[in-house]
Parts: C-alpha cells; sequence; structure tokens
C-alpha cells in the first residue's frame, strides 16, 4: 500500500524536515510548487532540495508543478 503524505517546509529546519520524513518511512519527494526557485526558499529550492534528497538522504525527487493548484485558485 502507498502512502500520501503533506509537509510544510517554512520556519522548519533542515534537520527536522528530513527527521519527519525519515521518520514517516518517506522514499519519495514529489514538488508540486509552481514557484521553486525563488532564493527565499532556501534548502527547498528546487536543485537544493533535489540534490539533499537525493544524494544526502537517499530519497527521490520529482518535481510535478502539473499537480499544483492553478494561479487561478490561488487568486481566488
Amino acid at each position: 500500500m502507498t502512502k500520501l503524505y503533506t509537509t510544510g517546509y517554512q520556519r522548519k529546519p533542515l534537520s527536522t524536515f528530513v527527521t519527519q520524513l525519515r521518520d514517516a518511512g518517506v522514499d519519495a519527494g514529489i514538488d508540486i510548487r509552481l514557484r521553486n526557485t525563488s532564493h527565499l526558499a532556501g534548502y527547498t529550492k528546487k536543485d537544493t532540495l533535489a540534490f539533499l534528497l537525493t544524494q544526502g538522504f537517499s530519497i527521490a525527487y520529482e518535481h510535478h508543478p502539473e499537480l499544483a493548484p492553478s494561479d487561478e485558485a490561488f487568486d481566488a
């Protein structure tokens, strides 16, 4: 059985973020953010997060912005 989790990252140290993923047994992260390249994203900036998860913690990373809510939904 596949489980799906969601998580937030704002104001969360990297150590807490990764510990939560590991404790939940997460083996793949699916990033659905439309805007994941901002310098404000810190360690969750697309390329940085992909590197950290795959190289540092053996968690697969995929970016699927087509799964994100549309801009119209955000504006509403």
